[in-house]
C-alpha cells in the first residue's frame, strides 16, 4: 500500500499494474490516447499514469523504467512498499550527491519539497558555473565544483561542496483596482563546505519539474520551434522567444535543446543521464566517471572509474518519462462557465504567446504512440527574457541570466494534490498561481500590467482556466 502523506489516502501499486476504484477519464480531442486523469482521492496518483495508446512492447519498457526510477540507488528499495527491491542498483550512488533517486527530488513524478527559510531541501538543485559560456549560451562548469553543487557525500575521503541558505524579503504591491499583494523575494547564500573550492559567485536554484508528457514534448519537430525563434523580435510582437542550440552528448551534433528550465537538454535519455550523474552520483556512458570538477582532484582520484549504469538501463528510464500520458483537463471544471470566460482572457492578456496553446508532434520520434498527435501543453518550448526580477546569477551575462524557457501548463491545477503545495516557478518563490503571473516581466512585462489591470473577476476567471489544465 502506498500512502500520500497530505491526506494518508492510500492506492495499492505492483510493479506495472495500478488498482484503482471508479477512476473517471476525460480525453483531450485531438490527442485522446496520449491524455488520461483520474480524480478524488487518487489526483496525488495522477502524474504515474501511463498513456493508454502505449504498446505492448512500449508497456514493458514503462515498467522496467519505472522501477529504476522509483528505486534508491543507496539500498536498492523501491519507494513504494510491496513492490520488489532492486538490489543490483544499490550502492551505485557514490562520491558526492543530491539525493538518492530519480523520485526523490521528482516527488510523486512531480515537483520537489516546497522551499521555505532556512537550507534549501535534497529535492532542489543548486546549478553552478565559471560564469562564462559557450558559443551558444550555455553556462560553462565552475572550474572546481562542476555544474552542480552537491551537498552530501557519501566517500569519507571527499567533503562534502556547500549548501545554500535561503531568506526572504517581502514585496508588497497593488493592483489597479487598489487590492493588495504580497510577492517573496528570496536571497541566497552560499555556505561552501570543500574549501579547496573557493568563492561560488555564479549560481541558480532549480526546483524539479513535473515528468508527464515530457515524451510528447520530445517528438515535437525541430522546425517548430525554430519557427517561432524571432531573437531580435523581427515581428514587433514584443516577443523574442530564442531556440536555445546544444550539442548532443551522444553523437556531437547540434541539436535544439528543449528540456531543464534553461532547455540546455535536448532529449530525454540526455535528460536522464546527466541526472543520475550529477543529482545521484551514477555513471553512464554519456557521464562517466564521479561528478567533479576539472580542478576537483581528491573528488577524481575517489572514482568510480567507468560506467555504473548501462545504456539499457539508461534508456529504459528515458521510455518510462517519454509513455508517461500528460494529463487532461479537469472533467468537473472544464465546462464551467467561470473556466471558459478565464480562458478567453488567458487568450486577451496575450499569455498564448509564450505558453503556445497547441501543437503537433512529427512521425519521426521512435516511439510510434507519440507520432502525429495535436497536443496542447501551453509552452513553445522556447527560452524568454522574463526580466530582472526572475534574473538568476548563472552566468556573467545579465541577458542570459533573465532568461527562462516557457513551462508547460498540462497538469497545473494537480500540483497541490501531487506535491502538497502550490509553488512555481524556477526556485517555487511563486505560493500559487496568481503569485507566479504577477513575477512575470521582461517579454512578459504587457501580459502581467494587463493581469493587474484587469477586473477581480478576470484574474480570477483565468486562474480558474489554468487550474482546470
Amino acid at each position: 500500500m502506498l500512502t500520500n502523506p497530505a491526506n494518508n489516502a492510500t492506492v495499492t501499486y505492483h510493479e506495472g499494474t495500478q488498482i484503482f476504484t471508479d477512476p473517471v477519464l476525460e480525453y483531450t480531442p485531438g490527442a485522446a490516447s496520449a491524455f488520461v486523469v483520474d480524480r478524488h482521492e487518487y489526483l496525488w496518483t495522477s502524474f504515474f499514469r501511463e498513456a493508454l495508446n502505449t504498446r505492448w512492447e512500449t508497456h514493458n519498457g514503462f515498467l522496467n523504467g519505472r522501477r529504476i526510477f522509483h528505486t534508491d540507488f543507496v539500498d536498492g528499495k523501491h519507494f513504494e512498499p510491496g513492490n520488489p527491491d532492486f538490489p543490483e542498483l544499490a550502492n551505485l550512488s557514490t562520491g558526492l550527491t543530491i539525493n538518492n533517486s530519480c523520485v526523490g527530488c521528482h516527488t510523486n513524478n512531480g515537483r520537489g519539497l516546497a522551499p521555505v527559510a532556512g537550507q534549501l531541501p535534497n529535492t532542489m538543485a543548486v546549478k553552478v558555473s565559471s560564469g562564462s559560456t559557450d558559443a551558444q549560451g550555455n553556462a560553462l562548469p565552475h572550474a572546481y565544483f562542476g555544474k552542480v553543487l552537491q551537498p552530501q557525500s557519501r566517500n569519507g575521503g571527499v567533503p562534502a561542496e556547500a549548501t545554500v541558505n535561503l531568506i526572504y524579503s517581502t514585496i508588497n504591491g497593488a493592483f489597479n483596482d487598489g487590492t493588495a499583494y504580497q510577492l517573496l523575494s528570496p536571497n541566497y547564500s552560499v555556505q561552501v563546505l570543500d574549501q579547496a573550492g573557493g568563492q561560488v559567485n555564479f549560481f541558480s536554484p532549480r526546483m524539479a519539474q513535473t515528468i508527464v508528457g515530457l515524451g510528447l514534448l520530445e517528438a515535437i519537430p525541430e522546425a517548430t520551434l525554430l519557427q517561432r525563434h524571432d531573437p531580435n523580435d523581427s515581428n514587433g510582437d514584443s516577443i523574442s522567444g530564442r531556440a536555445v542550440q546544444v550539442t548532443d552528448t551522444k553523437t556531437g551534433d547540434q541539436r535544439i535543446g528543449r528540456f531543464g528550465w534553461k532547455a540546455n537538454i535536448a532529449t530525454l535519455e540526455q535528460f536522464t543521464a546527466d541526472a543520475l550523474h550529477e543529482d545521484i552520483g551514477v555513471s553512464t556512458s554519456m557521464f562517466q566517471g564521479p561528478a567533479c570538477g576539472a580542478n576537483q582532484t581528491a573528488c577524481r582520484n575517489a572514482g568510480p572509474a567507468g560506467i555504473e549504469l548501462s545504456d539499457v538501463r539508461v534508456n529504459l528510464v528515458a521510455v518510462y518519462m517519454q509513455a508517461l500520458g500528460a494529463p487532461a483537463r479537469r472533467p468537473e471544471t472544464v465546462n464551467n462557465a467561470d473556466v471558459a470566460r478565464g480562458e478567453q482572457v488567458f487568450a486577451n492578456l496575450g499569455c498564448g504567446g509564450c505558453h503556445t496553446p497547441s501543437m503537433t508532434t512529427d512521425y519521426g520520434h521512435p516511439l510510434a504512440e507519440l507520432r502525429g498527435q495535436t497536443i496542447k501543453p501551453y509552452t513553445d518550448l522556447l527560452v524568454h527574457d522574463m526580466g530582472d526580477g526572475l534574473a538568476d546569477r548563472l552566468t556573467g551575462n545579465a541577458t542570459l541570466n533573465r532568461e527562462w524557457r516557457t513551462p508547460a501548463l498540462w497538469g497545473l491545477g494537480l500540483t497541490e494534490a501531487v506535491n502538497g503545495h502550490t509553488r512555481l516557478l524556477h526556485d517555487g518563490r511563486a505560493r500559487n498561481i496568481n503569485e507566479a503571473i504577477l513575477w512575470h516581466g521582461g517579454e512578459a512585462a504587457a501580459s502581467q500590467s494587463a493581469y493587474k489591470a484587469a477586473t477581480a473577476v478576470q484574474r480570477n476567471d483565468l486562474i480558474k482556466f489554468l487550474e482546470s489544465l
